[in-house]
């Protein structure tokens, strides 16, 4: 899944029924949750305060986010989706402008793409290459 709905509620129903296209991300509960409450964190968090969209703000833009799990990796923009191993292998690429349904794995296709999105957003966000687990020999 790609496209999951994330709904905040103000207790003073403010802004209710509104809704925004903006790129959320599971980092961005904290800094919700704190905002609403009106807590600076005690420290700055990788996510973003999404109350300011209660009060009719804008956050921050976000050109692409990028997510790990175990051995593999995710990473999106605008026009693409990208997954694979979390070194790099047996990528796939969906451009979701022509292709919003991710039938067609374009990674050998658009190989800079598929470069730019492990290298410029996966390993850079992560700041450096990812950790290799072992993988139990029950499934290997």
């Amino acid at each position: 899944m790609t496209d999951i709905v994330f709904l905040i509620r103000h207790p003073d129903e403010r802004a209710a029924g509104k809704t925004s296209d903006y790129y959320a991300s599971t980092h961005d509960v904290a800094p919700t949750i704190l905002g609403m409450l009106g807590v600076e964190p005690p420290e700055p968090t990788d996510g973003q305060d999404l109350s300011v969209i209660l009060g009719g703000g804008e956050p921050r833009a976000r050109d692409h986010f990028s997510l790990g799990y175990h051995h593999f990796v995710w990473a999106r923009d605008e026009a693409y989706i990208y997954f694979s191993r979390n070194d790099g292998a047996k990528p796939k690429l969906y451009d979701v402008r022509v292709d919003p349904e991710m039938r067609n794995n374009r990674a050998w296709d658009h190989p800079a793409v598929t470069k730019r999105m492990f290298e410029d957003y996966v390993l850079n966000d992560a700041g450096g290459p990812l950790p290799r687990y072992r993988t139990p020999p029950a499934f290997r």
